[in-house]
């Protein structure tokens, strides 16, 4: 089962307070392509659909306990949402390969009896595939609200139990090709460039869903198209989900984000909110596979290596830096030269958290200078002890990792993975996963007036066999060319400005 930590109310804070930064330091995205710019008009609409989404807390459910479970639940929530009665279990699974094709390509494949959904779903509009719809049926445009609000377009048909094979979860490619030809050809024009090349795909489990109508003590409750509680188990699993969401008109925008910010900070005063705020379709691969989309894009949690002595309190808690923000493209984190270098961390879930590396209050001032055992780096005179990687994420668990730095002589900011508490030592940080992180980071991250640099992997920080794997590529190149010392290559080229 996924670890839930406990203890993270200062780092879950974080993104609430970055929320207030004027959206003046917005990061520069690509130009919407025409696709986008159609999408952005659909979005907008006063009549499209908001949709709010809270994870809960939830220990493990099964038959046995979960009626108990759910009344100790309802019971914690009476403060903050009324639950009413429990029905089910209605069923549904989601399709995909075991690597996650379609996730890459931010589409989504779930059924549920007698009904096929399509949907493409991701942060950026430009990434968006605007589906078609099927026959009698209209295409629907929603806005989803987890940790970062994101765009999700829905294309579904019916189809009665005679019309598949006995059990659709085993469909091949070919049979679930084969079956939106019939039901719904332009849907499959669509996918068919990423199913089409496809070896198998996986339903790997059928969730059991149990369901119950929520309200909430707030004159925008008669107004939801739509709000409910969820209790989700995964058979053959010990996993668990819980979830409160309600569905708001775009013309209340207003109303709604601040009711789901006040939402939110009282499920997290009372420890019910979930550390892991992924969507349903993330946990539910999670709970099968044991590896997420965000496992595999930017490496599975993994706690720090170790901890500094000065970097905990009196009571063990790992102190925050100060000037930690957690970057989202709503709300970018901002890299200013005179604090470089920064050191950057992708959370639990999947946000980049940025820290400078400044003076600890607790750490020591060396005035001979001093040699850093994690890196064996010799350190000038008069050199403090800093605020590092396990700053930004409050000592709890992480996903690869690296640094930030700043060249004067470019004027450009330049990303690898040098993380002894992140990155080093563990078997799945890989190239592929920095080259997802420094995308993220370019696209969450004000770089101001400077330009994105080239990002480099260190093999040292890395996986021994991915040092084996590449160790004759001619791209080697070395932080001391003399002496050979720390390899590293280059993984993503500078952007343009």
């Amino acid at each position: 089962m996924r670890t839930r930590f406990e203890d993270f109310r200062v780092a879950a804070l974080l993104p609430l307070v970055l929320g207030l930064l004027p959206s003046c330091l917005a990061a520069a995205e690509a130009p919407l392509s025409a696709t986008a710019q159609k999408l952005l008009k659909d979005f907008s609409s006063a009549e499209e659909t908001l949709e709010y989404h809270f994870m809960l807390n939830v220990p493990a459910v099964n038959e046995a306990n979960r009626a108990e479970v759910v009344a100790a639940l309802v019971e914690k929530l009476k403060p903050i949402v009324q639950i009413g009665e429990l029905t089910g279990p209605k069923t549904g699974a989601y399709i995909d390969t075991r690597d996650r094709v379609l996730d890459k390509a931010h589409l989504i494949l779930r059924l549920r009896p007698g009904l096929f959904t399509v949907k493409a779903r991701s942060t950026s509009l430009n990434e968006l595939i605007d589906l078609q719809a099927c026959t009698g049926q209209k295409v629907k445009y929603e806005r989803d609200f987890f940790e970062e609000p994101g765009y999700s377009i829905s294309s579904e048909y019916k189809f009665k139990k005679e019309e598949w094979i006995a059990d659709p979860t085993k469909a091949t490619v070919q049979q679930t090709m084969a079956f939106m030809q019939d039901k719904c050809p332009s849907l499959l024009k669509q996918l068919e460039p990423f199913l089409q090349p496809m070896q198998s795909l996986a339903a790997p489990g059928t969730a059991q869903m149990y369901s119950a109508e929520i309200k909430l003590d707030h004159p925008l409750n008669a107004t939801f198209k739509e709000s409910g509680f969820s209790l989700w188990m995964f058979p053959g699993s010990a996993y668990t989900l819980g979830e409160i969401a309600w569905t708001g008109k775009v013309k209340d925008k207003s109303a709604l984000d601040q009711l789901y910010q006040e939402t939110r900070e009282k499920l997290m005063s009372a420890g019910l909110l979930a550390q892991d705020q992924s969507s349903k379709t993330e946990q539910y691969f999670y709970a099968y596979f044991g590896v997420s989309a965000l496992d595999s894009r930017y490496g599975a949690l993994a706690r720090p290596a170790y901890i500094k002595h000065f970097e905990a309190d009196a009571g063990g808690k790992v102190i925050v830096s100060p000037y930690v923000q957690v970057a989202t493209r709503s709300f970018p984190a901002y890299l200013d030269p005179a604090m470089a270098p920064y050191n950057y961390v992708i959370n639990a879930d999947g946000h980049v958290a940025v820290v400078p590396e400044t003076r600890h209050p607790y750490g020591r001032v060396y005035a001979n200078g001093f040699l850093r055992p994690e890196d064996k780096s010799q350190k000038k005179p008069g050199t403090g002890e800093q605020f590092g990687h396990a700053s930004a994420l409050a000592g709890q668990a992480g996903r690869i990792s690296g640094e930030i730095l700043y060249d004067k002589a470019t004027k450009s900011w330049s990303v690898n993975n040098k993380s002894g508490r992140y990155s080093k030592n563990n078997p799945d940080r890989t190239p592929e996963q920095l080259v997802n992180a420094a995308n993220l980071i370019r696209s969450t991250v004000d770089a101001g007036d400077a330009a994105w640099g080239p990002v480099q992997f260190i093999f040292e920080f890395g996986p021994e066999a991915v040092e084996q794997k590449m160790k004759n590529d001619p791209g080697i190149e070395y932080e001391d060319p003399a002496k050979k010392k720390r390899p590293r290559i280059t993984v993503l080229p500078a952007a343009n400005r």
